[in-house]
């Protein structure tokens, strides 16, 4: 799926070339490394009118600013949850040996899931339901 590219550069590029011609006049000598904000800022003109047009426009680095682009083109990880309530007051199974059964299902995104299964006193702190099902002590 191709996206249409403008054919003449946006005033947004204008306006970025502007400010970076003069953050090069101001520098105290040649050689120092672009600042960030200019980077951003190319990125995402350069995803949303092309690497090339803006990389030639801008007098930037274009595999630089390829590179940049393709890593703000890759879907986004989301965000591990922060919190995650566990209720212990739900109704409880007992085993036919009498002991108290705690079942724990973790689903992430797709189909991956991890369920414990535990018999036996029950921890009241997931990191320690975890920890033991990882120490197998649990």
């Amino acid at each position: 799926m191709s996206r249409r590219r403008k054919k003449t550069p946006p005033e947004a590029v204008s306006e970025l070339q502007r400010q970076i011609t003069e953050w090069r006049e101001r520098r105290p000598k040649p050689g120092y490394r672009i600042p960030e904000k200019f980077w951003i800022e190319a990125t995402r003109l350069g995803r949303d009118f092309g690497v090339s047009l803006v990389s030639r426009q801008l007098k930037m680095d274009y595999h630089g600013l390829k590179r940049r682009v393709i890593e703000l083109s890759k879907p986004q990880q989301s965000p591990s949850a922060g919190f995650v309530e566990v209720r212990m007051d739900s109704p409880q199974r007992v085993s036919p040996d009498g002991d108290v059964v705690t079942e724990i299902e973790i689903h992430k995104s797709g189909d991956t899931a991890m369920r414990i299964r535990q018999s036996g006193p029950v921890c009241k702190d997931l990191s320690e339901i975890v920890a033991g099902f990882m120490k197998g002590s649990c």
